[in-house]
């Protein structure tokens, strides 16, 4: 029995077949793709999505997998991405579910004592697929995690495979056989697409690491080695479901001073330049008008803490909204539906707490105490609990699921929506050319929020994250009531 995740034109699936697998569950995040192989170009394919024991379920591997309740033989994965909740455009920034350590044990969960976890990659990528394998194995008890992990090479292709046994002499053998057969097996075949970008179908397999191999590819041991101590970089590195940043090694090191490959390189210094301009502008642009305008209004210890207040407010609402994409996606699907019910649910219940700010007769400085704590209580939940809720909740059924997340988020957006509002009229009529510097503040702290949370996600972890926006609105509620207190001086 074998599970596929990511079947693109379906080579997987023609690939199982041939060799004869019993059944075979074939799972496709995009829809489209799945619709055109077994339609348009079913016949072109040989038609593989319709034949006996091929089913096919469009929806997230990850999110099928930590739902399922059966057991597979082998797990394939062949060259498989993800849709990111937030794409810049380059993929050292890209978050991927797919690649995490509790990823590869939903994984090995849903694989029959002797199955295997076969993941093809690519160049240096089985550095940190070990990785992340030995983290996972460590978690499962696993006492040498080295003793399951192989890696087999074709021209700048890899194949990493993970088992939940140790691999056994006689299986080391069986892979050994088949390199030696694919020098002959495989002379002659040429490809040119692939054989452009060195994925050459004609190469020899290589088996790069095996367990108890003196020989083995310098580095593979080491990394597996490391990857074993608590504390090392290797370990540390690892992407989890909090820090999901598989594709970016290359700007961690670079945050943390460590050396990059040229072409992330030229990625991560386009990033941390646009970040760079981002913030100069709007320190301008923030603090020029204080400076220069001090005689129209924008002075006086009022001035800066109003600035401050809605800054935070913009900036930590982004954050919040963006922990919440994350930490949902798994939970919902996909992450299409992870955006339309977390940006639905939380500007809902923000107007909610917008026009409840207006009609409760609460006193200003209570009601936004009362939001904060909301806020605190709402992130702690989630901080110390999300994990094990969302396993909870992820066998009920999807629309059950989306009202769960909803209702989650209820807490988080009807305390947000009560801020601006109230201070807005905690600056009242008399606020002058304060009043659309608060609003433009506000709007640029958004884009802030929203460009520094990837870089600081990926040296922290979304939980951190979500922490530094609650001390923000922490700090906003305490700026409040230094609004209320300077009400009718001069502004």
């Amino acid at each position: 029995d074998i599970l596929i995740i990511g079947l693109g034109g379906g080579t997987d699936v023609q690939a199982a077949l041939r060799h004869g697998a019993r059944s075979i569950t074939g799972v496709e995040i995009n829809g489209t793709a799945a619709h055109i192989a077994a339609g348009p170009f079913a016949k072109f394919l040989g038609d593989p999505y319709h034949q006996p024991g091929v089913t096919i379920v469009v929806q997230d591997g990850r999110s099928y997998v930590a739902a399922a309740k059966r057991q597979w033989d082998v797990l394939q994965m062949s060259g498989t991405d993800t849709l990111t909740v937030q794409s810049s455009g380059a993929s050292v920034l890209a978050e991927s579910y797919l690649y995490t350590v509790e990823a590869f044990l939903d994984y090995l969960h849903v694989l029959r004592p002797d199955g295997i976890l076969s993941i093809l990659r690519f160049g240096v990528e089985p550095f940190r697929l070990g990785a992340i394998a030995t983290r996972a194995l460590l978690r499962l008890g696993v006492a040498d995690p080295s003793d399951y992990v192989v890696v087999l090479g074709q021209g700048r292709m890899r194949l990493t495979l993970v088992k939940k046994r140790p691999w056994t002499e006689a299986e080391l053998g069986a892979l050994d056989a088949i390199a030696a057969r694919s020098v002959e097996a495989n002379a002659g075949i040429i490809f040119p697409p692939y054989d452009l970008w060195e994925y050459k179908l004609g190469a020899p397999l290589e088996v790069l690491y095996a367990p108890r191999r003196p020989d083995n590819r310098p580095g593979l041991a080491r990394v597996l080695a490391e990857a074993a101590v608590d504390g090392s970089a290797a370990a540390q590195t690892a992407p989890t479901d909090d820090r999901p940043f598989y594709f970016a090694p290359e700007l961690y090191n670079y945050l943390k001073g460590g050396m990059v490959a040229p072409a992330a390189g030229q990625q991560i210094a386009t990033y941390l330049g646009f970040i760079s301009v981002l913030l100069v502008v709007s320190l301008v642009l923030l603090l020029g008008p204080l400076v220069l305008l001090r005689r129209k209004g924008l002075r006086g210890g009022r001035s800066w803490i109003t600035l401050a207040y809605f800054f935070l407010l913009g900036a930590c609402y982004m954050l919040i909204e963006i922990v919440l994409l994350q930490k949902t996606v798994l939970l919902v699907e996909h992450p299409a539906y992870s955006v339309s019910v977390v940006l639905a649910s939380l500007l809902l219940f923000s107007a909610l707490g917008s026009w409840l700010s207006e009609r409760l007769r609460v006193a200003p400085g209570r009601l936004a105490l009362g939001a904060v704590l909301m806020i605190v209580v709402a992130g702690a939940v989630l901080v110390f609990a999300g994990e094990r809720l969302f396993a909870a909740l992820l066998p009920l059924p999807f629309g059950v699921r989306m009202a769960a997340v909803a209702l989650l988020l209820a807490p988080f957006g009807t305390a947000m929506g009560t801020f601006f509002p109230s201070g807005m009229r905690r600056l009242g009529d008399d606020a002058g050319p304060l009043l659309p510097w608060a609003i433009g503040v506000n709007g640029l702290a958004s884009v802030l929020g929203t460009t520094l949370s990837t870089p600081v996600a990926m040296l922290t972890g979304f939980r951190v994250l979500l922490v530094i926006a609650v001390a923000g609105y922490v700090l906003a509620g305490l700026a409040f009531r230094g609004l209320e207190g300077r009400k009718g001086e001069g502004s």
